[in-house]
Formats: structure tokens, sequence, C-alpha cells
């Protein structure tokens, strides 16, 4: 999912990528926030700075992760798994804890 409603794309291309405006970014933030509201327990990764930036401005707590465009993929992919896997390592933590109380 993108961190606002519109995938960024050159025109007349809508499966390129480009870096998202500003005022797209601005656009997405207040639907960015509701969004993320929906699942307070649920980690957030950002793909990439322009996720990350928006994430931060919200004060939202995240995982970024390097976009996968211009040659990225593997270093994304290889992130997501590290990153999926502290996430798993921390929720089994929390469920020992909740065993023991």
């Amino acid at each position: 999912m993108e961190r606002y409603p519109f995938h960024p794309h050159r025109l007349n291309s809508e499966q390129s990528n480009r870096t998202p405006r500003a005022t797209e970014l601005r656009a997405g933030l207040e639907f960015l926030a509701r969004f993320i509201a929906f699942f307070p327990r649920v980690p957030i990764f950002a793909m990439g700075n322009c996720a990350a930036r928006s994430l931060e401005t919200l004060g939202i707590k995240h995982v970024r992760l390097r976009h996968p465009a211009q040659g990225g993929a593997r270093i994304f992919a290889a992130g997501l798994r590290e990153a999926l896997a502290q996430q798993a390592v921390a929720r089994d933590a929390v469920e020992e804890l909740e065993r023991q109380v």
C-alpha cells in the first residue's frame, strides 16, 4: 500500500514510478494517519525515504526499508525479511511474558 491514495507515475505511463511531489505527500498525511489508526498493533514498514519522512512527520514508529526501485529489490527483500524476523522474535517474547503473568 502506498502512503497516499494514488501511485505517483509519469504522465501516460501508469506502470512507471516517480518520486512523489511535496504536495502529494502533504495531501496524503491525513489519509495515512487515519489508515494506520485502524491497525494499532500492526508493525509499520516505510518503503523508502519518502514514506519514512511521512511517518516521521506524523510521529509514527516504523521500520525504514530500502525502496525496491532503481535496482534496490534485493536489498529491500533482505531488509523486509530481517524486519519481519525481528518482529516475530519480539512477538514471541511478549507472548511468553503474557503466559507468565
